[in-house]
């Protein structure tokens, strides 16, 4: 009856059934007709015609049945029944549907006859038998539902079966050309698992004790995988989702994309009551035979492997990783997203040399094998951690195999997934992957911890991990360290990696708010002499930083890495060269030398203004104070332009000198150290052919000097007096004294011969060659006779 917008009206049974050959053989399908139930939308009316031909139990002969046959024509009459052999013959049951009541069929065997019995269908399980009523070479299955029992023709796809309802632990399978049997569901005791041939959105699985149903739900994005069990069969069970079908599941037997060595798929089957309870995984070997496997857990960390379920590798990252727990717990599909890293729990060095399993946007997850070696070691960020902020388990090592690597907190690793980045492991949120900094002028510079944790004996040799980047490109790899260099550690600005003969390692500033330490920077990033020669390293309240800076012709400073350098160099002089460790000129014969300190930020500007360097078994130099109004000789590198150091209230600098050739300078030398008067007391600074030297004179001459430091403002000695007892001492004219002559000790003939001063101001004069006389002024400032 079929029902439209005009009514209900009853419509023909236009099925067809097969046709055979003279032997029986199927030559044409049967077309049968299908319609949803009207009464019970989840069922199907299936309209087949039949031969007509019915059959009911011989109540006077067991062995025998009776068949009753219709017209063959329409309008025709009916043959006569008769009783013939029933198909039984070794006492093995057979059957047929029962032509008395069609909901039941007859069991009949040689021994008991035939009997009528209930079909073991329900509302929602039809049941199913082979149809003995079928021809020998006809595939014939007895199908009953709650209502019915009809024939036809039995499914024969390969990996299909019904399930057997009177014989536990057996299944019926159908060939074409051939009867369908009745068979143990399981190979030499093991276990197997079939398409229901009745229903393919359910399996029959089977054990040595029984068979069972089992429906599927697969998701849109994942399929349910299955595994065959026999000896010879590779093929998977695939249960796809299906929307056009009531259950939703449509299973199949997978060819198309058939199973590969090394695939895993999660068992369906497994944690179902009746099912596995041991296997939550469906491994498959290296002859692509598909086995129900144990997850394989290393201590308590969590297992991974891709999910070869062809549904979720063709969506990228959704459902692409499978996670275990424990070896036979129930494991989950885990989206993946980009830059994850696992553990394959699936890499056996033999059979599956992939090592990790790798997410990437645009390919999904997949398996991968490492560049690494028993000597080359690769780094990941452990995706699979279960903490996410432990040391513990946050990083994975790659050698000839890969494992879970417990970190310490500061260390270092170039990032294999991705080389513009460096895993960094921190105390509080474990390992993490860092963007590198580097720009086109700085470089980020880190102490490789890989190298630091292996058996390298070979000193210095990738000892650091260098970040560079190149027209926007950022690599980090691992470089060699060379002896004594020195180089910002990028993850700790406050620490430096100091590389010596022994290796290197990370070195903590002791900079004070007062004493800035510096360093020659190992890595400057341009050829430009000194842009980017130096480090800096500054304390700011509790605070120290590193940085990069630049330095100037004439600049000297403190060597902070002089205990660690080879050389022992205790100073870093700047030129327009560049910036480099020097000895200093202190030697053993010499007085101390001074530096201008450039690294001097001392709020009292006096204060460690001076880097003074002397000589024992070798050079030492420290930093001083200076006074106002002190001068010393320069023996920084600018000293061809400033050969002086002079202080003032505002600090020391390096001067220039204005001798001439005809007139020399002369300054009390602050820097004297010699005990013996005279001997070094002053600073003579000459011109010879246009260059200004200036030096320590070893002896001094007795007598009065013009005082070339004298201001103003400043060093209120417009003389300086020089005494065979005493040495060398600047004088200052009183207010009362308002002129007067000096023997210059400078002079050697009448050039320059006298010192006039009037006024607080003094000058030299050249007296004229002859016969002439002058107040003189003595050595206590009175005038004491005449000067001839």
């Amino acid at each position: 009856i079929t029902c439209g917008a005009s009514g209900c009206e009853s419509v023909e049974n236009e099925a067809e059934e097969a046709e055979n050959d003279e032997e029986g053989n199927i030559t044409t399908a049967a077309v049968n007709q299908f319609f949803i139930n009207g009464k019970k939308d989840p069922n199907i009316i299936v309209c087949t015609k039949e031969d007509g031909k019915k059959y009911y139990a011989d109540s006077k002969t067991a062995t025998n049945i009776i068949s009753c046959e219709g017209p063959t024509t329409e309008g025709g009459t009916a043959a006569a029944c008769k009783s013939t052999a029933h198909a039984d013959t070794a006492g093995n049951d057979v059957y047929y549907i029962d032509g008395y009541d069609t909901k039941n069929i007859l069991i009949c065997n040689k021994d008991d006859g035939c009997v009528s019995s209930l079909s073991l269908a329900s509302e929602t399980q039809p049941s199913h038998y082979v149809d003995a009523g079928g021809a020998s070479s006809t595939p014939a299955i007895i199908t009953c539902t709650a209502a019915e029992c009809t024939s036809g023709l039995g499914v024969t796809d390969l990996g299909t079966a019904y399930l057997d309802p009177i014989v536990e632990g057996n299944v019926i399978t159908c060939e074409s050309g051939k009867p369908c049997q009745s068979n143990a569901g399981v190979n030499a005791g093991k276990s197997d698992t079939y398409i229901d041939a009745g229903d393919a959105s359910q399996i029959v699985y089977c054990t040595g004790d029984e068979c069972l149903y089992f429906s599927t739900k697969p998701s849109e994005n994942n399929s349910e995988y299955y595994a065959r069990l026999s000896t010879g069969i590779n093929e998977l069970i695939e249960c796809d989702f299906n929307s056009t079908v009531a259950k939703k599941s449509t299973c199949k037997l997978e060819k198309t994309n058939a199973p590969k060595p090394n695939f895993v798929y999660k068992n369906y089957l497994f944690g179902r009551e009746g099912g596995d309870d041991t296997n939550p995984l469906i491994i498959c070997d290296s002859t692509s035979k598909c086995i129900p496997s144990t997850a394989t857990i290393d201590g308590e960390n969590n297992s991974y492997y891709i999910n070869s379920d062809l549904q979720s590798v063709e969506k990228k990252l959704n459902g692409d990783i499978i996670e275990c727990s424990e070896e036979s717990a129930e494991c989950q599909i885990l989206p993946g997203s980009h830059a994850e890293v696992y553990l394959n729990a699936n890499f056996n060095s033999s059979t599956n040399n992939k090592q990790v399993i790798i997410c990437k946007e645009v390919v999904g997850c997949l398996e991968y094998k490492t560049n690494s070696t028993t000597t080359d070691f690769r780094y990941y960020i452990n995706a699979g951690s279960k903490t996410k902020n432990s040391l513990e388990d946050t990083l994975i090592e790659c050698k000839d195999t890969c494992q879970v690597l417990p970190a310490n907190d500061s260390e270092i690793y170039v990032n294999e997934f991705d080389p513009s980045k460096t895993i960094q492991c921190y105390q509080n949120k474990g390992c993490v992957s860092v963007d590198s900094k580097a720009n086109e002028t700085k470089n980020e510079i880190f102490l490789n911890s890989s190298d630091l944790n292996s058996d390298n004996e070979k000193v210095l040799e990738k000892d650091l991990i260098k970040c560079k980047n190149t027209e926007g490109i950022i690599e980090c790899k691992a470089e060699n360290g060379v002896a004594n260099e020195v180089y910002i550690n990028s993850h700790n600005t406050t620490e430096l990696i100091i590389c010596t003969s022994e290796g290197c390692e990370t070195m903590a500033s002791e900079a004070d708010s007062t004493s800035p330490e510096y360093y020659i920077n190992a890595d400057p990033t341009d050829e430009d002499p000194l842009s980017g020669d130096l480090i800096k390293c500054k304390k700011t309240g509790s605070k120290i930083n590193c940085e990069v800076t630049n330095g100037k012709n004439g600049d000297v400073f403190l060597n902070s890495n002089a205990d660690n350098d080879s050389d022992k160099k205790p100073l870093i002089v700047c030129s327009d060269e560049g910036c480099k460790t020097d000895a200093s000129k202190a030697t053993a014969d010499s007085l101390p030398v001074y530096y201008v300190n450039s690294g001097n930020v001392s709020p009292s500007n006096l204060q460690e203004a001076l880097i003074k360097c002397t000589y024992e078994s070798e050079a030492e130099c420290s930093v001083v104070s200076a006074n106002e109004n002190e001068v010393y000789v320069n023996y920084a590198d600018d000293a061809g332009t400033n050969p002086l150091i002079k202080c003032t209230k505002n600090g020391c600098k390096s001067t220039s000198s204005s001798a001439t050739e005809e007139s020399k300078e002369y300054y009390i030398n602050s820097g004297d150290t010699d005990e013996k008067a005279l001997d070094y007391d002053i600073i003579e600074c000459s011109n010879t052919d246009g260059k200004i030297k200036c030096i320590e004179l070893e002896e001094t001459g007795v007598g009065v000097y013009l005082n070339s430091n004298y201001a103003e403002s400043g060093d209120k000695n417009q003389l300086i007096q020089c005494r065979s007892d005493n040495g060398c001492e600047g004088i200052e004219l009183s207010n009362d004294k308002s002129m007067g002559y000096y023997v210059n000790a400078e002079a050697s003939d009448f050039t320059n011969a006298l010192i006039f001063c009037s006024n607080k101001k003094c000058e030299k004069q050249t007296v004229p060659d002859i016969n002439m006389y002058y107040i003189g002024v003595g050595e206590d400032g009175e005038v004491n006779g005449l000067i001839e």
